[in-house]
């Protein structure tokens, strides 16, 4: 069901569908194919990856203002059957631009297969441990563009949970990424995530500076952690504070330890 009104200023509608219409409408219910929203928004290369025949369609709701350009929505859901979901309200500027598209909200849910989402980014560059990750929930703030944001908020994963408040730079191999902020891992599997057998589960609160790379062999970046617990080789410690690097798998500074078993 569609509620609202379109205006299209000037031109032909039908030559020209997304530069010439805007207004304000309500979806309470609405389907849209991939094939057809390629035809609105552009042959970008994250559309290539739906089936054009795909079953089901894309299921929409929520409030829309705005052009197929810029627009603002309000207690907005998309689902893909099981594969993807997303909820919430902010506005985009510029979607036809791709990796450019400026995209901020300030309250969102989504969910992720990790099987949808390797075929979505149709990236080699990325581990295959990364699937270890499984369902992905993610909740809270993103604000930037796709390749290059901010995120802060919780990610529920099989291997834990991840509170973040991080910048990212994605780069086409992710081996060049960069990022910086802060972490808090709630009993994450680290070791399985970067495939580092010895290294197991831990909590901690973690800051981050001069992040690069995202893979086992490349990461480097120069680290601040408060470690409640953590998992290495057949040995479980507590109470330890890490001060220093982590570069090609190796962490390299001073670790304290007030672990009473140690004393």
């Amino acid at each position: 069901e569609f509620f609202g009104q379109l205006t299209c200023p000037s031109g032909n509608f039908f030559q020209n569908p997304v530069n010439l219409w805007e207004g304000n409408f309500s979806i309470s219910r609405g389907d849209i194919h991939p094939a057809d929203l390629r035809y609105l928004l552009g042959d970008h290369k994250l559309f290539r990856n739906f089936s054009p025949e795909a079953t089901p369609p894309l299921s929409l709701r929520g409030d829309f203002r705005g052009t197929a350009q810029n627009f603002q929505v309000k207690d907005f859901s998309v689902q893909y059957g099981s594969n993807f979901s997303f909820a919430g309200s902010g506005r985009v500027r510029n979607i036809r631009a791709g990796n450019k598209a400026l995209i901020n909200f300030k309250r969102s849910t989504s969910n992720i297969n990790p099987e949808f989402a390797f075929a979505l980014l149709n990236n080699t560059s990325i581990p295959a441990s990364y699937s270890r990750l499984g369902f992905v929930n993610f909740s809270g703030y993103f604000d930037g563009f796709l390749s290059d944001f901010v995120a802060f908020g919780t990610f529920r994963t099989d291997l834990g949970v991840l509170s973040t408040d991080v910048k990212l730079s994605l780069a086409k191999d992710i081996r060049n990424s960069t990022y910086s902020g802060s972490l808090n891992a709630k009993r994450f599997d680290l070791g399985k995530f970067l495939d580092i057998p010895k290294l197991g589960k831990l909590d901690a609160s973690v800051s981050i500076a001069d992040g690069k790379g995202l893979t086992a062999n490349s990461v480097r970046a120069r680290l601040t952690a408060k470690l409640a617990q953590i998992e290495w080789d057949t040995t479980s410690l507590s109470s330890a504070n890490f001060s220093g690097s982590i570069e090609n798998g190796k962490f390299n500074g001073e670790l304290s330890l007030e672990d009473p078993r140690i004393r």
